[in-house]
């Protein structure tokens, strides 16, 4: 039996209701949403109409849906939890009109799908696992806003939207850069061609791209201004054609060509230059081989050194040059054989009947050495500076020995002198005023590396004085008395230039004592100086003074005879041939000059003995001093007594009784 159904409806996914009779065979079912979206409520009253099989078995408090075309009862749903909303919503893109955003879900177990507006216009829903959506079509350069909220299978909406307001980027650039411009060649030669340009002011300018005769050639980028077309045809015209490209790629269709000749073909050559015939080179120096071409004989040429009639050496491959010359140095090995036969020829790689030989031969000799000065006839004085110089070649070694010699026996070596640069080297002394003198020195030069390699002066120099300068001790020069503390010049003459400046000694017998050192020469031939004798300095007669100059010792002289250097103290008496009883006074008295300090220390001397020392006794005043003692009882007698005064600041600032004088034991 089939019945019909008015079914009461809203929702449009599954319908779930509850059977209550109408009139047979039509039922109404009350029904509530279990799936879908959309409002409406439970006690809304809607009909569906339908044909089925009876019912049986109803209840009016089940739950029912159709499947199969017939009512089946079913459980009322009690899911009304929504999930949770998506987390890390973010735009991964940036482009002008579209925007990828991507997030992720959220972890409820019946989370079914996230509903997607895009500026507030809904867009196709996301499933459960795919967690992106790419808004397409939009305006450039503007705010756009994703809004999300999330369904579960229930059908249970979370109401808290997720949103995200992201800008898509600017419209690109499709303006492309202005063409170049003074497009030009630089150039007339038979196979190339360089055309120059000024690039374009266009902030954005990349590249040219370049053709020649139509053919494509490398781009070339901004700032390089020219480009060099090779491998054409000569006395031929050659187009260049250009378009200019930004950095986005945008190509200006504008075309900006050129047409320039080529010169035509001229006849190929190839000539040596060096050596050419009449050099000289060196073991060790640099071989320089050069020549010129015309045409084209090709990319390299192969270099031949020929000695005689051999070829003693080939160096191939070598690159021919450009603009018309070629060179390529080589350095001569020690080991190569000396002569003077050698040539060279240069023949082309390409083409061997493109060749040439050296004109004439040149020669190859081991390093030299030439003495330049002194060289003969020359004179140098004692204490001037002995030039020494020479010029080599070839490699001789980084370092010479030097000796002086004179006649047949050297002299003096100055071992590792350095050789000098560019071919030539200098060394200088000072002839010292011992060096014996003579007409017949040379000095010979002589390679650290090779011993063989060596010159010497090629006539004799002399060695001598110069006698138009001359130093002379003027005072003191032999008789004078210094007492110490006094004061004294030293004077001296002299002649010609013998410096601005003298050290001045003082020797006793021939040690020298002591040295006042840069003393001024003087002015107009005459010089002082001025001093204090030291009360330290010993009492002697045998004291002279030698001047020499600080510039050139050999300027010397010293005193023509000894002086004197005596006391400041002078014992006055006993001074020899008094007679003094014991138990009587002893009068000591002594004079002084200048300043020898406060006390004296007196000795009572008897033969070389000394009997009694009275020490600290003050000096006195005025110049002159006294202390007086009683003989003591028990004296020995004798006439072999002498008294000693010495200054206590200074020990060397004493006098001694001339002459004995007596004690008489026995009155």
């Amino acid at each position: 039996m089939k019945k019909v159904l008015l079914i009461t409806l809203l929702g449009l996914l599954c319908l779930a209701g509850t059977v209550s009779a109408m009139n047979s065979p039509n039922y109404a079912i009350n029904w509530n949403i279990i799936g879908g979206g959309g409002g409406g409520s439970s006690s809304s009253s809607y009909q569906v109409q339908g044909t089925f099989g009876a019912l049986d078995g109803y209840s009016s408090s089940a739950n029912y849906r159709i499947q199969g075309g017939f009512w089946q009862p079913m459980t009322t749903p009690s899911d009304t939890t929504a999930p949770a909303s998506i987390t890390g919503l973010h735009n991964t893109t940036y482009a002008s009109t579209y925007i990828n955003w991507s997030w992720t879900d959220p972890t409820d177990g019946d989370f079914s799908h996230v509903l997607v507006y895009i500026d507030d216009i809904q867009k196709p829903n996301v499933s459960k696992g795919i967690q992106w959506y790419n808004a397409t079509g939009l305006t450039a350069n503007a705010d756009h806003t994703i809004s999300t909220r999330t369904v579960d299978t229930s059908g249970n909406v979370n109401t808290t939207w997720v949103n995200q307001t992201r800008r898509t980027a600017p419209s690109p650039d499709t303006t492309p850069p202005a063409s170049i411009t003074d497009l030009h060649n630089t150039t007339y030669a038979t196979m190339y061609i360089n055309w120059s340009w000024t690039d374009p002011t266009d902030s954005d300018f990349s590249h040219v791209q370049v053709y020649v005769d139509t053919v494509p050639k490398p781009d070339v980028p901004k700032g390089t201004h020219y480009y060099n077309a090779t491998g054409l045809t000569a006395n031929a015209d050659h187009t260049i054609s250009t378009r200019t490209v930004d950095t986005t790629g945008n190509v200006n269709t504008t075309w900006v060509n050129q047409t320039s000749r080529t010169a035509p073909s001229i006849s190929t050559t190839l000539t040596v230059a060096v050596p050419n015939g009449g050099e000289i080179y060196y073991l060790g120096s640099t071989l320089t081989m050069g020549w010129a071409y015309t045409g084209s004989p090709g990319t390299t040429v192969n270099i031949e050194v020929l000695k005689g009639a051999g070829t003693l050496s080939t160096l191939t491959g070598i690159p021919i040059g450009s603009g018309g010359t070629g060179w390529y140095n080589v350095t001569i090995p020690g080991y190569t054989p000396l002569g003077s036969d050698y040539r060279i020829r240069v023949t082309s790689t390409s083409n061997p009947s493109y060749t040439d030989t050296s004109d004439g031969i040149f020669t190859i000799s081991g390093p030299t050495i030439t003495v330049g000065v002194p060289n003969g006839g020359e004179t140098f004085y004692l204490g001037n500076t002995l030039p020494m110089n020479w010029t080599y070649a070839g490699n001789p070694g980084t370092t010479v020995n030097i000796e002086v010699l004179k006649g047949a026996s050297v002299l003096k070596t100055l071992t590792g002198i350095p050789i000098g640069s560019g071919g030539s080297g200098s060394y200088s002394v000072t002839i010292p005023a011992s060096t014996p003198l003579g007409s017949d020195y040379r000095i010979r030069v002589t390679s650290t590396s090779y011993p063989t390699c060596a010159d010497t002066s090629d006539g004799p120099f002399t060695i001598g004085v110069d006698s138009s300068t001359s130093i002379t001790v003027r005072n003191p020069n032999g008789g004078e008395n210094w007492v110490q503390g006094s004061h004294q010049t030293i004077q001296w003459t002299y002649t010609g230039s013998p410096g601005t400046t003298v050290n001045i000694e003082v020797l006793r017998d021939t040690t020298i004592v002591a040295v006042i050192p840069g003393i001024s020469v003087g002015v107009g031939g005459s010089g002082i100086f001025s001093l204090t004798v030291p009360y330290s300095t010993p009492v002697g007669a045998d004291y002279r003074i030698r001047i020499s100059s600080t510039s050139n010792p050999a300027y010397t002289d010293i005193s023509d005879g000894p002086f004197t250097i005596s006391p400041a103290i002078t014992v006055v008496s006993p001074n020899g041939g008094e007679t003094f009883f014991p138990g009587n006074i002893l009068p000591l008295t002594w004079s002084y000059s200048g300043n020898p300090g406060t006390t004296v220390n007196i000795e009572v001397l008897k033969g070389t003995s000394v009997l009694k020392t009275l020490t600290g006794i003050p000096i006195g005043f005025g110049g002159s001093g006294l202390y007086s003692v009683i003989i003591p009882v028990g004296t020995p007698g004798g006439s072999d007594y002498k008294i000693r005064v010495t200054s206590t600041s200074y020990a060397a600032c004493t006098d001694t009784s001339d002459n004995s004088f007596t004690i008489n034991a026995y009155g």
